[in-house]
Parts: C-alpha cells; sequence; structure tokens
C-alpha cells in the first residue's frame, strides 16, 4: 500500500527542507520518489495540507509488561503512543523484575515486535531500582539501551551516584535524573504552598527541587557525564537549571506535560486524577515553565505517562497513586501552550529528545532511515473512552475535544 500526501508541509526545525510544501509519497512505511503510476486501488490519497516532521519521540513512559499483567502491558502502551504521534517511546525500567539485566529488554523486544511506535529502552541505573549497587550497564547498553534511569525517583547515596555519573560516561550514555532531595521529596502528596495548607496537606517544598539540581549538576560537571534533569516542576528549579546551563554544564532537562497543563485546582477539589509526582505547581510555576519551553531552557516535553488502575484512584487523595496517563494526548495538550511556534513544537516533541538520546533525524529524502510523524494543527480530537488505547482512563481531560490530531506514524 502506497500513501500519497499531497502538498504536505515539512517542519523540520533548522533544516533546510523547513516549510517547504511538497506531495511526498510512502511504501511499506518508507519514503519513495513518486510512482511512475500515482493512481490506482494500492494509493491512499490523504487530504492536502497535512504536517510532516521527524517521528516523535517521548522520553519517559511506563509500562509494567513483565510483572503486572493487570495494569499497562507493552502492546497497550505502543498502542496509545502510537495514536499519540509517537513514532519512538522511552520506557523507564519500572517492570518486575526491573530492566536491570538483558532478559527484561530481550523479552520486550519480542514483545513488541509488529508494533507501529517502536520502544527505546531505559535501563535500570541499580540493581531493583534500589539505588545501591550499580546494574550491568555494559550489559544493557549491549541489548539497546539508550539510556539509563532509577524510575524517577532521587538516589540517596551520592557515592553511588558519582560511581554511576563515571561508569555511564565511560559508555557514552546520558543518565536520566529526576532532581530532588531524597529526604525532602517523600514528605508530602503535594507542592508546599496556600493550597496545600488550605487542603490541609503535607507539602514537598520546592527547595527540594533546587537542591537535588545542584546536587546532580555538581557530580556532573566532575564526572563530564551527560544527565538529562527530568521533571523539571518549579520556578525556583528553572531558574538554577539556567544557572548551570550558561556555565556550559553538560545538563539537558524537560518537564512534564502536566505541568504545563494542569494548576492546583485538582488538589483544592481532592481530585486523585491530578494527583502528580512532582507534585503539580502553583501558577507562577505554570507560567515560567511556558517561558523556560519558549526561550530553550527546556529541552524537551514528555509526557510522563503513568497508566494508574482504578482502585488506587478511587480513594483519598493522600493514599492515590500518583500519575496521569497522558500519552494518547500529549500533543493536545502541549497545543494549548501559548506563545510556541511550529518549529518549537517539533523540537519539544522530537529534535530534542533525540539530541538528548542521540539519534538520528530522518532526511526527508526518498529511500533515507528513519520515522516520520503526520499530523494536522488546525484539527482536533476527541478523546473518549470508545477511542482511548491505555489501559488506564486516569486522564483529567477525557471526554473533551482537545486541538491537534495525529494522522499516523510512518517508518519502513
Amino acid at each position: 500500500m502506497k500513501v500519497h500526501l499531497p502538498k504536505a508541509r515539512i517542519v523540520q526545525p533548522h533544516g533546510p527542507l523547513n516549510g517547504e510544501i511538497r506531495d511526498l509519497w510512502f511504501e511499506n512505511g518508507a519514503l519513495i520518489s513518486p510512482p511512475t503510476k500515482p493512481t490506482g486501488d494500492d494509493v491512499d490519497t490523504l487530504t492536502e495540507g497535512c504536517f510532516v516532521s521527524a517521528g516523535w519521540v517521548d522520553l519517559r513512559a511506563r509500562s509494567f509488561d513483565p510483572g503486572m499483567p493487570e495494569r499497562e502491558t507493552l502492546t497497550s502502551l505502543l498502542h496509545a503512543a502510537d495514536a499519540g504521534g509517537y513514532e519512538q517511546v522511552g520506557i523507564l525500567p519500572v517492570t518486575e523484575p526491573t530492566t536491570d539485566h538483558s532478559a527484561v529488554i530481550e523479552y520486550a523486544k519480542n514483545r513488541s515486535q509488529g508494533a507501529h511506535s517502536r520502544p527505546l529502552f531505559i535501563g535500570a541505573l541499580s540493581r531493583r531500582l534500589e539505588g545501591r549497587e550499580l546494574a550491568e550497564l555494559e550489559e544493557l547498553k549491549e541489548s539497546g539501551a539508550v539510556a539509563f534511569s532509577d524510575g524517577g525517583r532521587p538516589i540517596a547515596n551520592g557515592h553511588f551516584l558519582k560511581v554511576a555519573m563515571e561508569y555511564s560516561a565511560m559508555l557514552g550514555k546520558p543518565l536520566i535524573l529526576r532532581p530532588d532531595d531524597p529526604f525532602l521529596f517523600g514528605t508530602g502528596a503535594a507542592r508546599e504552598s496556600m493550597n496545600s495548607f488550605r487542603a490541609g496537606m503535607a507539602g514537598i517544598p520546592a527547595v527540594s527541587e533546587v537542591i537535588g539540581i545542584d546536587r546532580i549538576a555538581e557530580l556532573a560537571r566532575y564526572t563530564a557525564c551527560s544527565v538529562h534533569l527530568t521533571s523539571i516542576s518549579t520556578k525556583e528549579g528553572l531558574d538554577r537549571l539556567r544557572q548551570y546551563k550558561s556555565k556550559n554544564y553538560p545538563l539537558t532537562a524537560d518537564v512534564a506535560i502536566a505541568h504545563l497543563a494542569l494548576g492546583q485546582e485538582g488538589l483544592l477539589d481532592f481530585d486523585t486524577n491530578w494527583k502528580q509526582l512532582p507534585p503539580l505547581g502553583s501558577e507562577d510555576d505554570q507560567k515560567a515553565l511556558i517561558e523556560g519551553l519558549c526561550d530553550g531552557s527546556i529541552d524537551a516535553v514528555v509526557s510522563d505517562h503513568h497508566p494508574v488502575n482504578v482502585e488506587q484512584k478511587v480513594c483519598t487523595y493522600q493514599e492515590a497513586e500518583e500519575g496521569i496517563s497522558s500519552i494518547q494526548a500529549t500533543h493536545s495538550l502541549l497545543r494549548s501552550v501559548p506563545g510556541l511556534s511550529e518549529e518549537r513544537f517539533v523540537e519539544l516533541m522530537s529534535t530534542g529528545p533525540r539530541r538528548i538520546l542521540g539519534l538520528s533525524e530522518p532526511d526527508f529524502q526518498p529511500g533515507g532511515a528513519g520515522g516520520y510523524t503526520l499530523y494536522r494543527p488546525d484539527s482536533k480530537t476527541q478523546y473518549a473512552t470508545e477511542n482511548w488505547h491505555s489501559t488506564s482512563s486516569n486522564f483529567p481531560f477525557l471526554g473533551q475535544t482537545l486541538p491537534g490530531a495525529v494522522l499516523g506514524c510512518m517508518r519502513p
């Protein structure tokens, strides 16, 4: 089957083809030259004017396969990612057993064969994600791990973190770390603020993120290790990140879509679907993070997809498991952020994540390697139960119509 995109607009930030309008042809997912017979039963012609960019890449999502079959499986995650326009998706090592040895990666490779969205394997930095003993990092790299992480919890042992950075630098792979003080991090269910006081909940102070950034940044400089700081969530943390970036520390950073799209209204309503870790911040935090997107301080936006079964959400706010099922709708929520050009949107969804992980970009030439995302920024998508691909429905905007529509991903 051939797919014809008449008068498609190419979005290639900082590339020579950015903004060009072309007729594009795909066959079996690969970009091809225009066929000699451009019509026939084997041609699917889309309407004019769709947008095409390098395939979107998510740095941070969760599948609980293997180990927890009642939760999000690898198959359901990849279906949701494909519906959300992600050609590749980074999977955190939060399975059981954890991704601290190559057998888990080999299992996932077999499980994902034939999936349209391709998994990127993030290896566990420590055995069982306990932050004490290094996992088999070289073995994980040989099996295809693109980065190492401890799954989003801050690492308490500074000596372990230093040694981990040294090994990661030697292997040429980035670390994906959550910057927080490991002791302040577990002190509450919300961001410490007047709203958390009104709700009667213990809060995690913003200074926890600042301390975490300081600690990781200095160790990264000392070890020359490339570190990606994930889920920057506070104005204070962003300000500190800018300071280190201005001094050329080896740091990149992302922000989770929830911290751009959601405020603290859910906290005041005790709506557990709004519970996130790190906690959602104030309106000032939101504004600061949006400024960070626009001025380049933030390198990527992540879904931070965390599907949670209903029984872990139908309970008190304090007892509820944090997390939002968001990978299918991340692009729509990012469309709602003011001030982003189309090029900056693609940088945050594709170019930035690819650069962080060392992934190549497609060159929009027939026969070239790489995948593409096809989408329409001027269309809308209704997110309803019947077209929701994740096994979990903990998404605050389910049932609503949001901007942007994904037409699909193309990859050989």
